[in-house]
């Protein structure tokens, strides 16, 4: 395997990571905001500003 293949591989990896992580967490964050009756502005602005 080559260095750039290796690092365009460690890089999708972490990208595909990130996604799976980032769309759990906002099912489970508009989950909650919707039990709590909360807007769902909140669900939209918080994966922003971690």
């Amino acid at each position: 395997m080559t260095p750039g293949l290796a690092a365009a591989t460690r890089i999708y990896r972490g990208l595909f990571v990130a996604f799976l992580l980032f769309a759990s967490g906002r099912t489970v964050l508009s989950a909650a905001t919707q039990q709590a009756g909360h807007p769902p502005m909140i669900v939209l602005s918080l994966p922003g500003g971690t």
